[in-house]
């Protein structure tokens, strides 16, 4: 596939994965017609760091990273910039799942080609634009206060919840209370509703799908800056 002008930075993948990827942080990042946050929680940052892309996104409900090595890179380019969401979102609707995709990430630019179309997307730098979102992060996620257990939980079975909610009032909050590491999690919404979340034993779980040590990698992560 051509590279896109020039740019030695980018990924080569289809179109099911760059949906994926985008896909895993626009649901955290806040809507642009709600003027209640500020422009940095309106936008998808991205970026590049020693051969890595990362898609960050928050609201500041929550806060979704994701980090996926690069294709083609030169270990000294690094970058950092914010997209508008509703972009990113109408370039991903558009693409096959089959595609095959090449994106390249220049400066302050992203570029996307699938088959005969390519969009140029460019991004916004500095503040207001960046969100602080090392700094949410080194709030809550340091090695000295890891939590000795875990629970494993496939997502489908949190998506089964969201019709619960329609009993009560659309503010009221969904409780989850955890009894252990193989007991189900207890949820509940208000006094109307119960359900019960199995969670998947890790010694049943796919050993290589389970890293031994899965948040080491991102307390280096929140420390890079400085």
């Amino acid at each position: 596939m051509t590279t896109i002008l020039n740019s030695p930075t980018g990924l080569q993948s289809t179109g099911k994965h760059v949906k994926a990827l985008f896909g895993a942080v626009l649901p955290h990042v806040a809507a642009e017609e709600d003027q209640r946050h500020p422009v940095a929680l309106t936008k998808l940052h991205l970026e590049v760091s020693d051969g890595e892309l990362r898609l960050i996104g928050t609201d500041r409900y929550t806060l979704a990273v994701v980090r996926w090595p690069l294709t083609a890179a030169v270990r000294s380019f690094a970058t950092r910039f914010s997209v508008a969401t509703g972009r990113i979102s109408k370039i991903i609707a558009d693409l096959e799942d089959d595609a095959s995709v090449d994106m390249r990430i220049k400066k302050t630019k992203l570029i996307i080609t699938a088959g005969e179309t390519t969009w140029v997307v460019p991004g916004m730098t500095g503040a207001p634009i960046d969100p602080p979102w090392r700094r949410s992060l080194g709030k809550y996620l340091s090695p000295a206060d890891v939590p000795v257990g875990r629970i494993l939980i496939d997502p489908k079975f949190l998506a089964r919840l969201e019709s619960a909610k329609a009993l009560l009032k659309p503010e009221t909050p969904v409780a989850f209370h955890l009894r252990g590491e193989n007991k189900p999690v207890i949820v509940t919404l208000g006094t109307v509703f119960l359900a019960l979340v199995m969670p998947i034993r890790e010694l049943g779980a796919d050993k290589d799908l389970l890293p031994t040590r899965p948040l080491d990698g991102w307390f280096d992560l929140v420390d890079e800056e400085n």
